[in-house]
């Protein structure tokens, strides 16, 4: 069988040594490099991110944004921009495992034309035998609508173990589609939800459209992310108060009571209080901007 060519989507900012590490660990996989198009979209990084891909890759393709557009745009711009009949989205602090794009494309042929999202299973890099996500569930009568499975924080064994394929909403940081899937569902929605829950908005229009999203136990992801859930950035803070609202106004219109729960639930996640205004700014912002 004949594998297909697959572009690989990674948008960074900032995060040369992390991207590399990434590029590297694709290149060493059992994937044929020659159905791998494997496209960097440089959200106006100042660390030389582009050179420094050019010098060390220089069959990669490089898009470099003049100002920062945040992950789903770049993540639009490099899917646009790709020939590939699939397309691998991958953050740039993750990495693959020798076989982990073959069982993606393997599973997708074997599910055929209803093939919607195709994720790994996401481990820890400094635990890489507990899983971080095994695909996430959207439960929007469940007052905690979004997870990341029951699965986080099994062993990754026991999971694959039990299951290979497990039905799923959503993914984070890396999954696969075919490319015309992704063009007829529009895409990411890059101006609602530039940072969060942009995934899952995609992921739920590629299941209204009929397609199955599952999750390949077989393969593995692994991603540099701590256990502990807390935000750091006010930029990430922000955006995550605006995306929920501008979601819950979409897709849940009656749970938009709830936002000042999940307001109290950052503040108590998180502890800091500037981070919090930046939430409620966030909020706010997406209420009135869903209105008008």
């Amino acid at each position: 069988m004949d594998e297909p060519l697959v572009s690989v989507v990674i948008p960074t900012h900032n995060r040369k040594e992390k991207l590399i590490r990434l590029i590297k660990s694709i290149y060493q996989s059992n994937y044929p490099r020659d159905k791998l198009e494997i496209i960097i979209v440089d959200d106006a990084s100042t660390d030389d991110t582009s050179k420094m891909v050019k010098n060390l890759y220089p069959q990669v393709k490089v898009i470099r944004t003049n100002k920062e557009v945040f992950p789903a745009k770049a993540r639009d711009l490099g899917a646009r921009c790709s020939t590939g009949e699939y397309l691998f989205f991958i953050d740039d602090d993750c990495m693959v495992l020798a076989d982990t794009i073959i069982y993606l494309t393997k599973s997708a042929l074997a599910i055929g034309e209803k093939a919607g999202i195709i994720a790994p299973v996401i481990t820890y890099e400094k635990n890489p035998h507990k899983v971080w996500c095994a695909g996430g569930l959207y439960r929007p009568n469940n007052i905690y609508d979004l997870t990341h499975s029951p699965y986080q924080n099994l062993d990754l064994q026991e999971v694959q173990a039990k299951h290979k394929l497990l039905d799923i909403t959503y993914s984070p940081s890396a999954f696969l589609m075919k490319r015309s899937v992704y063009l007829e569902t529009g895409g990411f929605n890059y101006k609602d939800f530039p940072i969060a829950w942009e995934e899952v908005d995609l992921a739920l229009k590629v299941k209204r459209k009929g397609y199955r999203n599952v999750c390949v136990t077989e393969a593995v992801v692994t991603h540099d992310i701590e256990p502990d859930t807390k935000t750091r950035s006010s930029v990430r803070a922000y955006y995550q108060g605006r995306s929920r609202t501008i979601f819950y106004r979409k897709y849940l219109r009656r749970k938009t009571l709830l936002l000042p729960i999940y307001l109290f639930g950052f503040f108590l996640q998180n502890r800091s209080i500037i981070l919090t205004l930046k939430y409620l700014r966030g909020m706010l912002d997406g209420f009135f901007q869903y209105i008008y």
